[in-house]
C-alpha cells in the first residue's frame, strides 16, 4: 500500500502474497499519514533553507555588483578629470592606461600608437609604473575578441590599447580572477577623445608657427624662441647669435620670371639654409624673401676675443659658401643681403638685437669676402655696439 503526500510517496510492502487484514491497513495507513506528514513539513523546511540561502547569494553578487558598478564610475569619473589636465600625448597615456587596465580587470595596459606592429608606445602598471609587455604581445597579433585588444580610431591612425597581465604563467592571482567592466569601451572611447583633441592641438599648433610654404619657422616662433634664447643667455651666460639673410630682388625677380620662378628661388633658399644648420641651430622664414636663423656657439672663453670668435667665422664660413653656391647655381642674379648678431656682445635684449640685425642688412659679398682684423674672410657683416 502507498500513501502520498506533496511531492512525497510512502509504501508498504511484505512477503510476496501476503495478505494485511483490515486493523493492519488501518494501522498503516496512520503511521504513514504521520510519517507522511513529518517528512512534508522537514522537506518544506530544507526548501526554505535552501531558498534562503540562494536569496544570500545573489543579493552577495548584487552587492558586489554594486559595488564594482560604484568603483568602475568612479575610475571613469577619475579618468574624465585626469584628461582636463592632460595635454600631450605621452601625458594622456600616463593617466589613462592605469585606469584602464583597472576597468580591464588586468596588471597592466598598453597603448601601440599608430603602428600596432611595433614596440608599445607606453605599457603602465595599474600603480602607474610603467612594465614591460609580454613577448607574445604584439598588440594586433590574433584575434582581438580574444586577445582583448581595443581599437579606436583617432583621425586617421589607430589605437590599439591592450590589457595584460603581468605574473607569470602559472602562478596565482591571490585575488582571483577579475571580470572586465561594462565602462572599458566608454573609457577608451574617452582616451580616444583626449588623444584626437591633443592631436589636433598640436597640429594647429604647428600650423600656426610654421611657414607652410618652406616648412620653416614662421614670424611668430622667431620672435617667441628670440626671447626664450634672450632669457636663457641672461640667465646661464650662454651665447646665441642672430642671422638675418633678404633676398632683395625678390620683386624683380616676379617681374622677370614670375611668381613661379620667385617662390621657386624662395624655396631653394630656404633648403640651403637647412643644410648650413646644425641640430640645435633654427632656421625662420620672416615675410616673401627674409629668414632669419637663430644659432648656439660656445660660452665666452677666457682667450680672448679671437679664440671667441672661432664658433663665429666658422658659420660664416659654412654660410657664405653655402650662399655661394646657391647663386652660382641661380638662373638669375641674386642680390642677397645678411647680418649678424651676436648675443650678448652686440645686444643682450630682443629689441635691441632685432633693430641691430635689421640695421646692418648688407649686401652679401659672393666673390670677394670682406677681410677682418686678422685676415680671415668673413661674409656676414659683424655688428659692433658703437
Amino acid at each position: 500500500m502507498t500513501a502520498a503526500g506533496a511531492g512525497l510517496a510512502l509504501a508498504f510492502t511484505g512477503q510476496p502474497g501476503a495478505e494485511w487484514d483490515a486493523g493492519v491497513q488501518a494501522s498503516l495507513s496512520s503511521a504513514a499519514r504521520l510519517i507522511g506528514g513529518s517528512l512534508t513539513r522537514a522537506l518544506d523546511v530544507q526548501a526554505d533553507r535552501q531558498a534562503h540561502q540562494l536569496l544570500l547569494e545573489q543579493v552577495r553578487v548584487l552587492e558586489d555588483r554594486a559595488l564594482k558598478a560604484r568603483q568602475d564610475s568612479g575610475a571613469l569619473l577619475t579618468l574624465t578629470h585626469l584628461l582636463e589636465d592632460a595635454r600631450s600625448v605621452p601625458d594622456i597615456l600616463n593617466v589613462s592606461l592605469p585606469v584602464l587596465a583597472e576597468l580591464a580587470g588586468t596588471d597592466a595596459c598598453a597603448a601601440w600608437f599608430p603602428q600596432a606592429s611595433g614596440p608599445a608606445s607606453a605599457a603602465l602598471h595599474r600603480t602607474g609604473l610603467p612594465v614591460n609587455t609580454p613577448a607574445d604581445q604584439d598588440g594586433g597579433a590574433g584575434d582581438q575578441a580574444e586577445s582583448g585588444v581595443l581599437t579606436v580610431e583617432i583621425g586617421e591612425q589607430t589605437l590599439r590599447l591592450r590589457p595584460f597581465g603581468t605574473r607569470t604563467p602559472g602562478s596565482p592571482d591571490p585575488a582571483g580572477p577579475r571580470e572586465a567592466s561594462l565602462l572599458l569601451p566608454a573609457a577608451a572611447r574617452c582616451v580616444a577623445l583626449a588623444l584626437t583633441q591633443a592631436t589636433l592641438l598640436r597640429a594647429l599648433e604647428r600650423s600656426a608657427l610654421t611657414d607652410e610654404y618652406t616648412g620653416l619657422g614662421n614670424r611668430q616662433a622667431f620672435l617667441a624662441d628670440l626671447h626664450a634664447e634672450v632669457a636663457f643667455a641672461a640667465r646661464h651666460g650662454a651665447r646665441f647669435a642672430v642671422t638675418l639673410v633678404d633676398l632683395g630682388n625678390i620683386r624683380y625677380l616676379n617681374a622677370t620670371s614670375g611668381y613661379a620662378g620667385g617662390n621657386d628661388l624662395i624655396s631653394r633658399l630656404a633648403r640651403t639654409l637647412r643644410t648650413v644648420t646644425r641640430a640645435e641651430d633654427r632656421a625662420y622664414r620672416l615675410n616673401g624673401a627674409t629668414f632669419a636663423l637663430l644659432l648656439r656657439f660656445p660660452p665666452p672663453e677666457p682667450a680672448g676675443h679671437a679664440a671667441q670668435d672661432q664658433a663665429v667665422r666658422g658659420w660664416q664660413d659654412r654660410l657664405g659658401a653655402a650662399l655661394t653656391h646657391l647663386k652660382q647655381g641661380a638662373p638669375v642674379p641674386l642680390d642677397l643681403q645678411t647680418s649678424l648678431v651676436v648675443c650678448p656682445e652686440d645686444a643682450a635684449s630682443t629689441s635691441e638685437l632685432l633693430r641691430m640685425a635689421l640695421d646692418h642688412l648688407s649686401p652679401f659679398q659672393f666673390s670677394a669676402a670682406l677681410p677682418e682684423a686678422d685676415g680671415h674672410p668673413s661674409p656676414l657683416p659683424r655688428t659692433r655696439p658703437a
